[in-house]
């Protein structure tokens, strides 16, 4: 929403007519601006000027119109009481009855709708209206042109109107008398003890209305509430075409000279090349050093084909910068310097090594872990540990689900072989408690039960595959034994020496629970990580 500043200066002058009768009217000048505070210059306007009685918002008693141009200040000037009536008569106006107000409202477009600029009192009476009234009044019946003058004077805080006009004391009034207070109330804007004016309404009520947003995405610069968008960007591009040379939102340049007239941007590199003296250019000529030779000529260098430079020394003696070394027991001496203390124990720098386990000593000294026993045995490792607790690096084989993350080297290597563990974060340790390792069969064909195997655990691999486990404890199988003699009636056979009369092949069956093995004695099986 626009909106428009008028600068108001009114100006009422003593008019000297040249008329016999007073002219109703005062002069009103005003500044033209519009909303930024630019004068309006040398531009038709339209006022509309109304005079308002004992307030701000009091009656109107009379309201008029004038279509004036401003001067190249902006100015504009009118009498009031001489425009175009639109409402009551100004010539009736009593002056002298109450306060009165003057009331202007603008019109720069000229679309007849004018807007509220500010009201202002009328403080004093314009001269010409008062010379009006003067006009009227009657003699002065004691013929003196100057009884009635008075003189006022102040003496100290006292001032005194002469012809017994009286006194007063202004002690009370001195300090801090001038002090007013602004206050506003809606539009009303008021000064103690002055005036109040009305300030111009924001028509649409919404204070925030007019406020934009200003923002940059990469190089567009927007204002909000449709204020427009520009783009922020003083990107060229450079292009060659033949020997023209463009560039965007520019011009384009004829490039003199030569023409690469085989469009070929690289053909004309050439690398440059040394050997011994000689410098070469492929796709060119080459080109000899010149020999130059260092000598030296008492106190004189020269270089052949060059120039030369000559040594300076001040003493002319050529021997007395040489400084020799002695010693005198552990004192070590330069002449012509200085002399240090040295060492002369040749044992207090010896120092021993020794190792116990995996650690290094050197006495007088520090130690070293030696970690290269773990290099050489690969992670995934099982062996029998006769302790209980693992040493570093490696963990029971106990079947146990430990972190993916934690182990992941171990992990690498077996997966999850022996188990997935909770099939996310964690995997199972091979579970060798109770067990006898066996190797896989692979394409051996000597276990016919390879295909039969089965996971202890959740995910681990089944089958000819490492990791599986064979479920029962005694297969059956077949033996051949001999039959001797007659087998008696009760279907036992003896085996006493007799004639070899049949071979015989029974298979045994896998009942019972009871495992055939050899002498054992327990053992933890161990696993690096």
């Amino acid at each position: 929403m626009k909106k428009f500043t008028l600068t108001l200066f009114v100006i009422f002058l003593g008019i000297i007519s040249l008329f016999a009768q007073a002219p109703q009217t005062f002069k009103y000048q005003a500044v033209a601006r519009d909303n930024l505070g630019k004068i309006i210059v040398n531009q038709i306007v339209g006022l509309r000027i109304s005079i308002l009685k004992d307030s701000p918002l009091g009656a109107t008693m009379y309201m008029e119109t004038h279509q004036r141009g401003t001067n190249d200040f902006g100015i504009v000037t009118l009498n009031v009481g001489g425009g175009t009536i639109v409402t009551g008569n100004f010539n009736t106006i009593n002056w002298s009855n109450g306060e009165y107000f003057i009331k202007t409202e603008l019109d720069i477009a000229g679309t007849g709708l004018y807007e509220f600029i500010g009201t202002t009192q009328l403080l004093s009476v314009p001269y010409a209206l008062y010379a009006n009234e003067a006009g009227k009044a009657r003699n002065d019946n004691d013929t003196s042109a100057t009884n009635e003058l008075q003189t006022i004077v102040k003496t100290g805080n006292t001032v005194t109107l002469s012809q017994n006009g009286g006194n007063i004391d202004l002690t009370e009034y001195l300090d801090n008398t001038d002090n007013q207070t602004l206050n506003i109330n809606g539009y009303n804007l008021s000064i103690s003890n002055g005036n109040s004016i009305n300030l111009p309404p924001d028509f649409d009520h919404d204070t925030l209305n007019e406020i934009q947003i200003i923002s940059k995405t990469v190089n567009q610069i927007s204002l909000s509430k449709n204020g427009g968008t520009i783009t922020d960007s003083d990107n060229q591009s450079l292009t060659l075409a033949g020997n023209q040379l463009s560039i965007s939102g520019g011009n384009t340049l004829t490039l003199s000279g030569a023409v690469d007239l085989d469009s070929d941007p690289t053909n004309e590199i050439q690398n440059l090349s040394i050997g011994h003296d000689t410098i070469r250019l492929s796709l060119s000529n080459e080109i000899k050093l010149p020999h130059d030779y260092l000598t030296l000529n008492n106190d004189t260098l020269e270089l052949s084909n060059s120039n030369y430079v000559v040594f300076y020394d001040a003493d002319k003696d050529s021997t007395n910068e040489i400084q020799l070394l002695s010693t005198d027991q552990n004192t070590l001496n330069i002449s012509m310097g200085n002399s240090v203390i040295v060492d002369t124990d040749t044992t207090n720098e010896i120092q021993n090594l020794s190792i116990h386990n995996d650690t290094l000593y050197i006495s007088k000294g520090n130690f070293i872990k030696l970690n290269f026993f773990e290099y050489l045995i690969p992670v995934g490792t099982i062996i029998p540990f006769a302790g209980v607790n693992p040493p570093n690096g490696w963990l029971v084989c106990n079947g146990v689900a430990i972190n993916r993350t934690t182990y992941a080297n171990l992990f690498n290597v077996i997966s999850t072989s022996w188990g997935a563990g909770d099939s996310n974060a964690t995997f199972n340790l091979p579970d060798l408690r109770g067990q006898f390792l066996r190797g896989i069969d692979g394409s051996s064909n000597i276990d016919p039960d390879k295909l039969s195997r089965t996971a202890k655990y959740f995910g681990g691999n089944t089958g000819n595959n490492v990791g599986s486990f064979q479920s029962d404890l005694l297969k059956n199988h077949t033996h051949n034994y001999i039959l001797q003699g007659n087998p008696y009636t009760n279907g036992t056979n003896s085996y006493y020496v007799n004639t070899i009369t049949d071979i015989k092949t029974s298979t045994t069956y896998s009942t019972g629970g009871q495992e055939t093995r050899p002498v054992n004695a327990y053992v933890n099986f161990i696993i690096k990580y």
